[in-house]
Formats: structure tokens, C-alpha cells, sequence
């Protein structure tokens, strides 16, 4: 059966330890180091300007994707997987 009148809105925040990642997906100015960047930069400050993402700076410490991208020893392994476990 069709449901009709339903308007579902989701919040999604976003953790951020790169400042310069922050500065650019927040402020809308030209620069010209990154006049390249394409068509998924400005959907996603579409999000952010109408509210529906949040950008929120985090320590590079508490960044639990690093395991996912970086070399990281073995005691820093167990707690970001624990973080992204939630455990």
C-alpha cells in the first residue's frame, strides 16, 4: 500500500581531521589550487549549506577511518577498531 504525506529527513554528521578538507567543504570561496575539483565537492556543500550534513573537526587521535587508510601499529589498530566496532 502507498504512504503517502511521509516526509523522512536525515541527519548525517561527518568527522573531519583535516583542516583544509574543513575550511573548503564550509566556506564557499574561489581558490585557485582547487579550481579542479569536481562535481561531488559542490553535491556535498549542497548538503552542508541546506543543513543535512554536519562537518565536525575531529583529533587526528580519535580519526577511527585511519586504520582503514594508514599504517598503524598494533595497539592503535585494537583501539580504532574497537571505536568502529562499538565496543
Amino acid at each position: 500500500f502507498p504512504i503517502t504525506g511521509a516526509n523522512t529527513k536525515m541527519h548525517c554528521k561527518v568527522f573531519e581531521d583535516n583542516s583544509g578538507a574543513l575550511e573548503i567543504a564550509k566556506i564557499h570561496k574561489y581558490r585557485p589550487r582547487t579550481k579542479h575539483l569536481n562535481v561531488k565537492l559542490h553535491h556535498f556543500r549542497d548538503y552542508v549549506t541546506r543543513g543535512e550534513i554536519s562537518i565536525n573537526p575531529i583529533g587526528t587521535d580519535d580519526q577511527l577511518a585511519d586504520y582503514l587508510t594508514k599504517p598503524v601499529n598494533a595497539e592503535k589498530l585494537r583501539k580504532l577498531r574497537k571505536g568502529v566496532m562499538g565496543w
